[in-house]
């Protein structure tokens, strides 16, 4: 019966939920763009220097030039090979897409709403593609 306990007990201790707390540790921060591109064309430098995401405890903000302009939550999934993340928008919209941290760098990418994951963090023709790379400045 005592191996029964034991087995719950490693059983408890070795499952992770997609999204626990110390997972998102690595991504929780604001952080500044550096670059980004859309559909595989590059953003201007101007404009995505401007571009702050903030992810905190499981909610997301995004700001250009210090404006708020979606907030929403966000799951993760870091032992997915690559790390997923998914948002819920506000409306009920939900992006779907990857993340790597690297250090104080982050690289995320997603396709529009109501598409379906990128295969990965390179733009396939004819799909819907964003892709983001920022730094940590908190």
């Amino acid at each position: 019966m005592w191996w029964k306990a034991l087995l719950l007990m490693l059983i408890g201790t070795t499952t992770i939920a997609a999204d626990p707390p110390r997972a998102r540790k690595g991504i929780e921060g604001t952080w500044q763009g550096v670059s980004s591109e859309i559909n595989g064309k590059p953003m201007p430098p101007i404009s995505v220097q401007k571009m702050r995401f903030v992810f905190d405890n499981g909610k997301y903000t995004y700001l250009y030039n210090g404006k708020i302009e979606e907030e929403g939550t966000y799951t993760i999934d870091p032992d997915k090979k690559p790390a997923t993340i998914d948002w819920d928008l506000k409306g009920g919209k939900k992006l779907h897409g990857y993340y790597e941290v690297t250090g104080n760098s982050l690289k995320f990418c997603f396709a529009d709403v109501g598409q379906p994951r990128p295969k990965g963090f390179v733009y396939e023709k004819g799909k819907s593609f964003h892709l983001f790379r920022v730094r940590r400045i908190k």
